[in-house]
């Protein structure tokens, strides 16, 4: 992934469930915000290899490109996703939360116009999984990448998660492999 020189800001209102930050490179800037008034800094340099080596794995070895990540609330996962977006060259982020009125319904992808672009999407657990499954289809049929985090590998569409590299996310250990 091109990491260097594009700094996304990314503020949003104080009453926002997500905390404002500055994305540079491979690090986020944690603004100050109504529930903690201290600025943190996260660095995933490691992250982000370890996608890049495990894409180009995928590549060698003629495997469909698609990148899931599993982590609980908090654990990072929009940070990364809007880190990937920033630091990748033509990029689409979906953020589903953002495309949600309540947690109780699910989101459909309309379907993808632009297929030269990756595409992240954050908290794809929320998607209708017939929508998903077909967004992913028609991406990796192009041979498109295809980032999904999600808080659970439940709410993922078996065909999807039998054809991808497998990751997990935590505060306390960052990003870990694991063997699928």
């Amino acid at each position: 992934m091109n990491t260097k020189g594009k700094i996304v800001n990314f503020k949003l209102p104080s009453t926002s469930y997500e905390r404002p930050m500055t994305i540079s490179g491979e690090t986020a800037i944690l603004h100050s915000w109504i529930h903690d008034n201290t600025e943190k800094k996260v660095n995933h340099s490691r992250s982000t290899s370890m996608i890049s080596d495990a894409l180009i794995r995928c590549e060698k070895n003629k495997k469909p490109k698609i990148i899931g990540i599993e982590g609980s609330t908090r654990s990072g996962k929009t940070i990364l996703a809007k880190i990937l977006h920033s630091s990748g060259s033509n990029t689409e982020l979906v953020d589903v939360c953002s495309l949600m009125n309540n947690l109780a319904e699910r989101v459909y992808l309309s379907p993808v116009k632009d297929l030269t672009k990756a595409y992240i999407v954050d908290e794809a657990g929320f998607v209708d999984s017939k929508s998903l499954l077909s967004t992913v289809k028609n991406l990796i049929d192009k041979g498109k990448v295809v980032v999904l985090l999600f808080q659970s590998k439940k709410d993922i569409d078996s065909s999807i998660l039998k054809n991808m590299s497998y990751f997990n996310l935590s505060r306390k250990h960052g990003l870990t492999a694991i063997e699928t």
